[in-house]
């Protein structure tokens, strides 16, 4: 930046650049700026946090009849302009992505993960947006974002200690890696982890929209979503700092906890309970089109997939367990004759991804059908010898699609059940 600002002229540039509200050659300014001056980092750091703060205040005060209409403090102005834009997630993002990718700007080309194992379409974006769509376990990269671009997408990536972190289901993370400490910063969705033991004074670190999570070494499970953080530890202990107000607890193995907006929610992890064996969904949901950039030659580029995503969360945070026994009782509709396929997304008891396992229905008639299906019937993509589930896996998510063809689908009930279960939680 050229020329003497003020700290309001800073504050009303940043908030400007957050907005999308500068000319092309005021942004690239902006961006050498943030990129040589740790001050204004913090200054941008410092709104996107007071962001999030006003934009929850601002939900809570909605839901409250007797301060409707109430204007937002006059000091508060320029953050206001932000929160009305952008909601919560999208202003507690602006820190992680934005601070993430001047780290890495600053990085150079230094290796920091490998690919060790890669299922469906999965890209990877460097510095100066670089963009390069993963193909080939054994890769090494540098600092970047690596995205999963389908339901079934999933990549593990190894760090040089032998640290893994896994990703999987359409989620989205930024790794990199300066003077021995890891920051992964879980921008949305799904990851698993199993943490070497690192440096003193060094841990791994993984930020989300609402909290940081100090690990140390461990084996967990985070799930970010828009307004919370949800964690599980399998192995150690990992140290949780809530974003909102800086509450700080330690959640030891086989605990878990839930990071939200939400001041008044207790910062307490609680022991994991015994998983349930029956769940069901009653409300109809209808296909949406997503478009899949399929790496399978064969398929000659993109596909589109008309899909209905279930996400499986039983009640009182239990997690759902398939035995060899469980079985799937679909009932839907469809305005033509087409075959149906359904995904499984499975995490394993102990923690840890544990793939996406497929069944492809017959054609099924056009209006309403049912159908029941066992659990050992649904097997890997490729049909692999080892395609069998894992010995009790846990159900996150149910995917069911028609490729290419819009056949109208409609899913109006899901049921999974095992032999002697009774229907004690419904969705």
């Amino acid at each position: 930046m050229t020329g003497k600002m003020t700290t309001g002229d800073s504050r009303e540039r940043l908030i400007r650049y957050l907005d999308d509200g500068l000319e092309s050659g005021e942004r690239r300014a902006v961006d050498e700026w943030l990129k040589s001056d740790q001050r204004a980092r913090e200054l941008l750091r410092d709104l996107a946090e007071q962001a999030v703060v006003v934009a929850d205040e601002a939900r809570v005060d909605r839901c409250r009849s007797e301060v409707a209409g109430a204007g937002v403090a006059q000091s508060r102005r320029g953050v206001t302009r932000i929160g009305k834009r952008l909601v919560a997630l999208l202003a507690a993002s602006v820190a992680i992505l934005l601070l993430a990718g001047w780290w890495l700007s600053s990085r150079g080309d230094e290796e920091v993960v490998s690919v060790v194992e890669l299922n469906g379409p999965v890209r990877w974006t460097g510095d100066g947006g670089r963009v390069v769509s993963l193909e080939t376990e054994g890769d090494a990269l540098e600092g970047g974002t690596v995205r999963t671009l389908s339901d079934a997408a999933s990549v593990t990536l190894r760090f040089g200690d032998g640290s893994e972190i896994i990703l999987a289901g359409d989620s989205e993370v930024t790794v990199s890696q300066a003077r021995s400490q890891k920051h992964v910063y879980l921008n949305e969705g799904d990851l698993s982890a199993r943490i070497e033991e690192q440096p003193a004074g060094r841990p791994f670190l993984i930020h989300t929209a609402t909290a940081e999570l100090e690990v140390l070494g461990t084996r967990f499970e985070v799930q970010s979503e828009p307004d919370a953080t949800l964690l599980t530890v399998t192995e150690g202990a990992v140290r949780v700092t809530r974003r909102i107000d800086g509450s700080t607890v330690d959640v030891p193995a086989d605990h878990e906890i839930k990071a939200s907006l939400e001041r008044r929610e207790k910062l307490l992890p609680t022991k994991r309970k015994e998983p349930l064996r029956y769940w069901c969904s009653r409300a109809p949901v209808a296909a949406e089109p997503v478009l899949l950039p399929d790496n399978n030659e064969k398929r000659g580029g993109p596909v589109t997939l008309h899909r209905v995503q279930l996400r499986v969360r039983p009640e009182e945070g239990r997690r759902l367990e398939l035995i060899s026994d469980s079985v799937f009782r679909v009932r839907g509709k469809l305005e033509q004759s087409q075959s149906v396929e359904i995904m499984l997304g499975l995490t394993r008891r102990g923690g840890g991804f544990a793939g996406n396992y497929f069944y492809r229905t017959e054609p099924l008639p056009a209006g309403s059908w049912e159908i029941e299906v066992s659990a050992h019937q649904f097997g890997k993509w490729d049909y692999r010898a080892d395609s069998i589930l894992p010995k009790f896996p846990e159900l996150r998510q149910i995917v069911l699609y028609t490729i290419d063809v819009d056949a109208g689908l409609v899913v109006e009930h899901v049921e999974v059940t095992a032999a002697g279960e009774t229907p004690s939680s419904e969705k």
